[in-house]
């Protein structure tokens, strides 16, 4: 028997995963928390999706993706926003100031304490998930402060 919630205490941030629908008009997003670095030079990024999300099934063919590391007192409608809902029939960005990086890829500033965009080097297809490897074209600091973990998140739920 396993019992997920053993995996739970796992140090884990809570992040933004943001990019274009397919033909790149339209911004979507989700929560995420499975996110690595994974190399320095060049800098490379894991970041682990649902396949059942909206997301997995657009960002592939799009190439490109920003992930937004969210300080520990980002707005928790963003958070739940971001997280609750799917990107597919509903606009998650709605009330937010949508910036855009150097390839149009969507992100929001609102509670982030950094913004990475990233193209993708590699998907691998690994039973419910999608892990992705971006490597990372633009990096920058928005503010300080303390990042949001996952297990902060969860008390608050």
């Amino acid at each position: 028997m396993i019992d997920n919630k053993a995996l739970w205490p796992i140090g884990a941030g809570v992040y933004l995963f943001t990019c274009a629908d397919v033909d790149g008009e339209r911004a979507i997003g989700r929560t995420v928390d499975a996110v690595s670095s994974v190399n320095v030079k060049p800098s490379v990024v894991s970041v682990s999706l649902h396949k059942g999300g909206y997301v997995s099934h657009v960002v592939k063919p799009f190439g490109h993706f920003s992930l937004t590391v969210l300080a520990k007192d980002a707005p928790m409608d963003l958070v739940k926003g971001f997280g609750l809902r799917s990107s597919k029939d509903i606009d998650k960005f709605e009330g937010y100031e949508i910036r855009c990086d150097e390839q149009g890829t969507p992100w929001i500033a609102d509670g982030a304490l950094s913004q990475l965009s990233c193209d993708i080097k590699q998907i691998l297809d690994y039973g419910d998930h999608l892990l992705l490897l971006g490597e990372v074209t633009e990096a920058q600091v928005l503010a300080q402060g303390e990042a949001m973990t996952y297990a902060y998140y969860r008390s608050l739920k």
